[in-house]
């Protein structure tokens, strides 16, 4: 058919401006910079609960060690500072997040009207076609 190449044309601009408007999701915050932190926070807090329990005398051979070691670490984590360090970064992550959501849902209000918008281009088209012949 005559008309197959220019379908074809609109159904590939269609595609591209979908694959345009999905490249903002660049704009979606990595969340794996609030993982580092957390992590480095972890480690920061677990060290410290060791240096704790060795000024107490309790050395990783004590069979017990690990329980104290998450008997301190909890102990930690409901003090300040840690527990603001804490929550600030859950709010870092909650904040990336929310923010990632919205950057899906503009994606998702753009692309979504893309293929009837290219079904409208065709069928105008296919109409041109029908009456100029």
């Amino acid at each position: 058919m005559y008309w197959s190449p220019i379908v074809d044309e609109i159904a590939y601009s269609c595609e591209q401006l979908q694959l345009i408007i999905e490249g903002v999701g660049v704009l979606r915050p990595p969340l794996e910079v609030v993982d580092a932190l957390q992590a480095e926070l972890d480690e920061r807090r677990r060290r410290e609960a060791v240096a704790d329990l060795k000024r107490a005398g309790i050395t990783s051979t004590d069979p017990h060690f690990e329980q104290r070691m998450s008997i301190r670490d909890a102990d930690m984590r409901a003090s300040l500072p840690w527990r603001h360090q804490d929550l600030a970064i859950e709010a870092h992550r909650q904040v990336r997040h929310a923010l990632s959501r919205d950057v899906n849902d503009l994606i998702a209000l753009c692309v979504e009207p893309i293929l009837p918008m290219g079904e409208r281009v065709v069928r105008r088209y296919m109409e041109e076609v029908s009456t100029t012949v």
